[in-house]
């Protein structure tokens, strides 16, 4: 017995059986109608054929108060089939384990490291992450994102997450593991986030924030204003890279390979404090525990010290506008763009791109003191 199952008056008629009643919606692939035997409205079922004549099923979850309804929702899944040649479909979970070893397959260990890190605290074992990628629209991506803003992460850094995740939702498309990605890619960065580069703080901010910081913390930070080192290079310097004679400290740096860098009196003296009773071994500034500092230990309580500090458009600050501070200022100060450049680990070129217009102003000071 065939049935109707495309009107609700045909579904109706139907007599209960455990086994669905199938309409043909393409080569082999079929839309099936099962009736409840308990009375009451049914359930959906797809069924779709592979090249090698094995069937595939698969419940479509939701209520459809049509057979168009129930007959969409099934072809997307077809679509799925027919693009990726299977009937599994990747959650977001699983895209973002794929991307993570599509990144160390490159020997993109940094990026590999970091994506993973914000995979762990914000996929992994949620529902989100449980998604099926054919089942993801940009209404629940939306709702990820919004949610770490509404807890309190900066515009920066829910947008960083955001690329995250499309690049390893974009990866799975690339590779054909999802039909299509309208479920994600119309959905754009949060506005108002700041480049770390482009938030300085006064004196009365720095001083604020340091006031705010717990002791460990504290060094920390005042290490990266005194050096304007990036934060994960005076984490990983260890009491071995200080030299309390020559007056340098070492940084061994992805991007820089290894360097050392000059002190100045301020920062000396502090690295001879954080050195104290320290094995050449420990790192020269770490936590109150004795940890060495990383990502996952610092933003936790350097976000509750810039939102106890009182600064103005406290979500535009990042560890990292600390180190643009110290830049900004050695610019400022009259020192060369090659000598900043040697300090920060960086180039002349960068430093005149976003930071030129500040020796601009200096000069422009000075010329207006002459009387010309």
């Amino acid at each position: 017995m065939k049935g109707d199952i495309t009107t609700r008056a045909g579904r109706r008629a139907l007599p209960p059986r455990r086994e669905p009643y199938w309409q043909r919606i393409d080569r082999g692939a079929y839309l099936g109608y099962r009736v409840s035997l308990k009375g009451g409205e049914g359930t959906w079922i797809a069924r779709w054929r592979d090249e090698d004549g094995k069937q595939h099923y698969r419940a479509l979850t939701g209520v459809f108060e049509t057979f168009d309804q129930a007959r969409q929702k099934a072809e997307a899944w077809f679509r799925h089939c027919d693009k990726t040649g299977g009937a599994d479909e990747l959650t977001v979970a699983e895209a973002c384990t794929h991307y993570v070893q599509h990144l160390r397959d490159a020997n993109r260990g940094k990026t590999a490291d970091d994506a993973e890190g914000r995979f762990r605290k914000l996929i992994h074992d949620t529902d989100f992450g449980k998604l099926s990628l054919n089942a993801l629209r940009p209404s629940r991506v939306k709702a990820w994102r919004d949610a770490m803003a509404a807890s309190g992460a900066a515009p920066a850094t829910v947008n960083r997450n955001l690329n995250a995740l499309k690049a390893a939702l974009n990866l799975a498309h690339r590779e054909n593991l999802v039909a299509d990605d309208s479920g994600w890619m119309s959905v754009a960065a949060i506005a108002g986030a700041c480049k770390s580069r482009d938030r300085w703080l006064d004196v009365g901010e720095r001083a604020a924030l340091l006031d705010a910081c717990p002791a460990d913390l504290r060094a920390f930070v005042r290490g990266l204003l005194l050096t304007a080192a990036r934060p994960g290079e005076l984490a990983s310097s260890t009491v071995a890279d200080f030299n309390a004679i020559a007056g340098t400290l070492k940084y061994l740096s992805s991007k820089t390979a290894i360097r050392a860098v000059s002190l100045s009196t301020a920062a000396f003296e502090l690295c001879i404090e954080q050195s104290r009773g320290k094995l050449p071994g420990a790192r020269l500034f770490s936590t109150a525990e004795g940890h060495a500092w990383t990502k996952d230990r610092w933003t936790r309580p350097f976000r509750a010290a810039v939102l106890s500090s009182g600064i103005a458009d406290p979500a535009t600050v990042v560890l990292y506008a600390i180190r643009h501070t110290a830049i900004s200022e050695m610019v400022a100060g009259g020192m060369d763009a090659f000598t900043v450049a040697k300090l920060a680990g960086t180039s002349t070129a960068m430093i005149d791109k976003h930071y030129g217009h500040l020796v601009h102003e200096k000069t422009r000071d000075r010329l207006n003191r002459v009387d010309l």
